[in-house]
């Protein structure tokens, strides 16, 4: 029965895996851009100061790795909606071009 037990836990750590897995590598080759239609009234400047902010200016094996090491201590990384209204306002601020 463990032995049972311990094989079922292995496919359940490696179907994770592969979903997780394929779901970043799905993500990275969907058109477009991460912020959406903001992106377009963002100066040059501002977009790549959003995307050295999010690590998105780093190869897609670093993003990886961050990814899967956030994935395993459970921390869902940098979130692209802002909650608070002071971190709002600091958003806002550095970007106007952004309402």
């Amino acid at each position: 029965m463990l032995k049972y037990t311990l094989r079922r836990f292995l496919y359940m750590i490696i179907t994770l895996w592969v979903v997780v897995t394929v779901t970043f590598f799905l993500m990275k080759l969907l058109p477009g851009n991460p912020f959406g239609e903001n992106a377009s009234k963002l100066s040059p400047e501002n977009l790549q100061i959003l995307r050295e902010q999010y690590g998105l200016d780093k190869p897609v094996w670093q993003q990886y790795l961050k990814y899967m090491g956030q994935v395993v201590r459970g921390g869902p990384g940098r979130l692209l909606s802002i909650s608070d209204a002071r971190s709002r306002r600091d958003h806002q601020a550095q970007f106007p071009g952004i309402a």
